[in-house]
């Protein structure tokens, strides 16, 4: 609906470009994303990361519309020189894309990088970032209200909720119980405590483990910890 509103202006039978950056194609969020608006009639393609997001735009097919997830991706790096340098080298490559006329949605996945190196650094540069925007994401009113409240930028720019998808038969067909605890020789009836998802030092995985510990300590000796995940 938002892109519809911002594109309204276009003649009725011209397709409308939307640009999907970047597109991971480990992470089904974006493959659903172009999905959904292909589906309701848009042109929507993925662009991987690039270091010249303008360039490999206009380059692709030129769109009416980019829209950018994870931010700050773009623009944090390990160290403060790189994170100046590479953040001002993509804000000016969405300047440009404005003044080409091609509007900028941002949705808003997190507020700030799970493990940024320069907090405070990185909140500055998001903020100049929100001020470039035409219009942005947020999947539910808190993280909206949350994202006015840190980047004021972002506070003039109409703001839309769209729920998070959900990611049902993305991975293919759900074993049954029975056939999960078989493949990872759990027996039935056994309490199993299952973390999935990334391994990474913000995640409190050092946490998990020494709670449970206590768990097993206080009679729950037959459960069963798994972590899955990508480090």
């Amino acid at each position: 609906a938002m892109i519809a509103r911002m594109t309204d202006a276009l003649p009725s039978d011209d397709r409308v470009r939307v640009a999907v950056f970047p597109h991971y194609t480990s992470n089904p969020y974006t493959t659903r994303l172009i999905e959904e608006l292909n589906d309701r009639g848009y042109d929507a393609r993925g662009l991987k990361a690039s270091k010249s997001i303008g360039q490999e735009l206009l380059r692709s097919f030129r769109p009416h519309v980019a829209h950018v997830q994870w931010v700050e991706k773009q623009m944090v790096r390990a160290t403060a020189e790189e994170t100046r340098r590479t953040a001002a080298r993509f804000l000016w490559q969405v300047r440009a894309l404005r003044l080409l006329g091609v509007k900028v949605v941002w949705t808003l996945h997190n507020l700030a990088s799970h493990d940024s190196p320069d907090p405070e650094l990185e909140r500055e540069v998001t903020n100049r970032f929100a001020g470039r925007v035409d219009a942005a994401i947020a999947h539910c009113g808190r993280a909206a209200n949350l994202a006015t409240e840190r980047f004021a930028s972002l506070r003039t720019k109409p703001t839309t909720i769209a729920m998070h998808p959900g990611y049902v038969g993305v991975y293919g067909e759900a074993p049954s119980q029975a056939e999960a605890r078989a493949k990872l020789s759990l027996d039935e009836g056994v309490p199993v405590v299952l973390s999935l998802g990334q391994i990474r030092s913000n995640k409190g995985l050092d946490a998990l483990v020494r709670e449970f510990v206590k768990l097993r300590g206080a009679g729950a000796g037959e459960a069963r910890l798994l972590i899955a995940g990508s480090g």
